[in-house]
């Protein structure tokens, strides 16, 4: 028996224990198997080689998520304790196939070089040559943080070049991956804290058709006396705004098809600083016809890292469809962060 109480009144009702009894689920109706998916009537698929050799080609045939990647990410050879982890980008590579994660028909080689039309959207020319001539004053390579070397410039064209194609593969396969990449400290005429050129604007700008006009004049820079390629250079760009694709030079033609010198070679002989930017000139390759054909009206750029993308959001601030977002710590570098519109603390 069991007794409740409502109010005064105590009512007494027997206890039965309860028993619970599962009940097998009826069966359900039979109903013939779908039918099997038809074939895909897309492009056919490359061989297993063909589709390890796919470089550059956007990854038509790449079976899986895209991973860009290229050899020149991790070649420059930084001295003993330099606080850049300049191999961790060949390492991620190499993890990511002997984890199986990724397999090597996933992994795509970029072009060695971006288009001269997409770097200068962005970035100032005088900039460009003299860092491609190693003709950047001490300073401002001090403030770059890398010592200058024929291999940092490939490598550093390579790194932009690599972005650029990491967002057209997104926009085919709906996602992809870069091993490098994110340098978001690079300014439009100086770079900073390892970053040189800034590859999400270039990216972000290429996307959008946008180009990131100065909201001064860009400041002068020191032209080496030595280089007679400098002053053609500075009267083919005396206009602070980016010339019309067919007018551009290219300022970025193959680059990999140059040898690299060892950095200690080309610091000793100061005349070879001038050697690559004529080089790249006299190598010009019109790529132009490359250029991709899939934009997008807007871009959102999400910055996670611990350090407030400043070279990214200062130079994309005058861009409307362009919308940057950085979650960073507040007392580390920079030292003097950029406050922009819609700026949050």
């Amino acid at each position: 028996m069991a007794t409740r109480a409502i109010g005064r009144l105590q009512i007494a009702t027997p206890f039965l224990p309860t028993r619970q009894v599962r009940t097998p689920p009826s069966p359900s109706p039979w109903r013939p198997p779908d039918p099997p998916l038809p074939r895909s009537t897309g492009p056919a698929r490359r061989s297993g080689e063909d589709r390890r050799a796919c470089t550059g080609d956007r990854a038509g045939g790449c079976a899986g998520l895209p991973v860009v990647h290229h050899a020149l990410f991790s070649a420059p050879q930084l001295a003993a304790g330099h606080r850049f982890p300049m191999g961790v980008f060949e390492a991620i590579h190499d993890m990511l196939l002997r984890e199986g994660m990724v397999r090597p028909a996933q992994v795509v080689t970029p072009h060695p070089v971006p288009l001269a039309s997409d770097l200068l959207r962005v970035h100032c020319p005088q900039y460009v040559a003299l860092f491609c001539q190693g003709a950047l004053p001490p300073a401002a390579m001090r403030r770059i943080g890398f010592p200058w070397s024929r291999t940092l410039v490939r490598r550093t064209l390579a790194e932009v070049a690599g972005t650029l194609l990491t967002a057209q593969l997104a926009l085919e396969h709906g996602l992809a991956c870069s091993t490098a990449g994110g340098t978001h400290h690079a300014f439009r005429d100086y770079g900073s804290g390892y970053c040189i050129l800034n590859d999400l604007a270039v990216t972000a700008a290429a996307l959008t058709c946008s180009t990131v006009h100065p909201t001064a004049p860009d400041p002068p820079l020191p032209s080496p006396s030595t280089s007679p390629a400098v002053p053609s250079l500075a009267q083919a760009f005396s206009s602070q705004s980016v010339p019309p694709a067919a007018s551009l030079p290219s300022v970025l033609p193959a680059a990999a098809s140059l040898p690299a010198a060892p950095a200690p070679a080309i610091a000793a002989a100061e005349g070879k600083k001038q050697d690559l930017w004529r080089e790249l000139l006299a190598g010009a390759e019109d790529r132009e016809g490359e250029r991709v054909v899939k934009r997008v009206q807007r871009v959102a750029i999400v910055d996670l890292d611990v350090h407030q993308g400043d070279g990214t959001a200062a130079m994309l601030a005058t861009c409307p469809n362009v919308f940057t977002f950085s979650m960073h710590c507040g007392a580390n570098f920079p030292a003097r962060k950029q406050h922009l519109p819609g700026w949050v603390v």
